[in-house]
């Protein structure tokens, strides 16, 4: 079951709550009552938002790498799954404009790649094939 609620600004990552729903269907009486969820609150997947806009992710599509580079030090990146967890997370060290990533342990599908550079960071959809 799917729903929709207006979130507080307030709450953050790890925060969780408790969802019932009452469903009425045409005019029964009473209403269906659904089993209680917890929900745990995730930082959102953005996309485009970017503080560092010489920040590249390339080949994409994908198969067995990716290409990083930027015009400042990259610092680490990070590939979540379309569900926002984390599947790996990379520090660099040094003063590395260009780095290399190995894919080879994902399976075809959407990831989000996060990259973090000494200036700001971007999200990007990548595709792995």
């Amino acid at each position: 079951m799917l729903f929709k609620i207006k979130t507080l600004n307030t709450l953050l990552a790890g925060d969780t709550f408790d969802n019932t729903a009452e469903i009425f269907f045409d005019f029964n009486f009473p209403p269906i009552i659904t089993n209680t969820e917890t929900v745990t609150v995730m930082s959102t997947a953005s996309v485009g938002d970017s503080t560092d806009s010489s920040i590249k992710v390339y080949p994409n599509p994908a198969k067995s790498f990716i290409n990083l580079s930027a015009s400042n030090s990259l610092e680490s990146v990070t590939i979540m799954d379309i569900n926002g967890r984390t599947l790996s997370q990379t520090n660099f060290t040094g003063n590395a404009t260009e780095q290399r990533i190995s894919l080879e342990n994902l399976s075809s599908g959407i990831y989000f790649v996060t990259i973090q550079s000494d200036l700001g960071q971007k999200v990007e959809k990548l595709m792995v094939e």
